[in-house]
C-alpha cells in the first residue's frame, strides 16, 4: 500500500510518503508560500522512490485545523492567526467546547477560566501556542486556580502528514472515502485580499 499525505493548514509544511511500512517525511516550520513547496517536493519524493502519482493507492490531506481528545482536563489546538488570534479547538476531558472558533489570545484565557476547575490540567500544543508560549503560561500561572500546564513535546506543535496517514488507514479500510469534487478548505475567516475586495466595493 502506497499512501501520500500532506498539510499545509498552518504556517508549517508536512509531506509524507509511506509504502508498505516504511514511511518517509518532510516537516518544514514557518513557510510563506505553501504552493512553493508542495510540487517540487512531491516531484522529489516520487523520483527517489522512481514513482508517479499512479502507484499512489490514496492520498490524504487536511482542510483546516484539528482536534484532540487523549488527554483529562482542559486541552486546546491553537492554530496562530495573526492580529493577536488564534484558530482553536477547546475541549474539557471528554467534552467539545469550542471548534474551529477565530478566538483572541484574551478569548482563549477567558475560556480556559469559565470551563477549569481549581488544580485542572491545561494541555496546550500547536503554533498558536508555540508562538505565544511566553504570554499564555505567563497568564495561567497568575491564575488563583493554581493549574498544572502540560506543555506537549515539541514535535505536538506542528501538523505531521505521517500522522495523518496513521488516522486514514482505519477510514481507507472502512471503505470512507471524501468526495475530492466537493471537498474544500476549511476557512475561518476572509483573507485579506477578499476583506480589501468587500471594502472596496462598500
Amino acid at each position: 500500500m502506497n499512501i501520500l499525505a500532506f498539510d499545509t493548514v498552518s504556517s508549517s509544511f508536512s509531506m509524507a510518503l509511506k509504502l508498505g511500512n516504511y514511511t518517509i517525511e518532510i516537516n518544514k516550520e514557518y513557510v510563506k508560500n505553501h504552493n512553493s513547496e508542495l510540487l517540487p517536493t512531491l516531484d522529489s519524493f516520487l523520483k527517489k522512490k522512481n514513482l508517479s502519482l499512479d502507484d499512489i493507492d490514496y492520498m490524504v490531506f487536511g482542510i483546516g485545523p484539528g482536534s484532540f481528545t487523549s488527554f483529562n482536563g482542559v486541552k486546546l489546538a491553537l492554530i496562530e492567526a495573526r492580529k493577536g488570534s488564534v484558530y482553536a479547538n477547546i475541549y474539557k476531558d471528554d467534552n467539545i467546547i469550542k471548534e474551529n472558533a477565530d478566538l483572541t489570545y484574551n478569548e482563549v484565557l477567558d475560556i480556559i477560566d469559565s470551563i477549569s476547575n481549581n488544580e485542572d490540567t491545561i494541555t496546550l500544543c500547536g503554533d498558536g501556542f508555540s508562538e505565544n508560549k511566553d504570554f499564555f503560561i505567563n497568564r495561567l500561572n497568575k491564575n488563583p486556580k493554581n493549574y498544572k500546564i502540560n506543555k506537549l513535546d515539541y514535535s505536538f506543535n506542528i501538523i505531521r502528514a505521517s500522522n495523518s496517514i496513521l488516522l486514514s488507514e482505519s477510514r481507507y479500510k472502512a471503505g470512507d472515502f471524501d468526495d475530492i469534487f466537493s471537498l474544500s478548505p476549511l476557512y475561518l475567516r476572509k483573507s485579506e485580499a477578499e476583506n480589501r475586495i468587500i471594502n472596496f466595493n462598500k
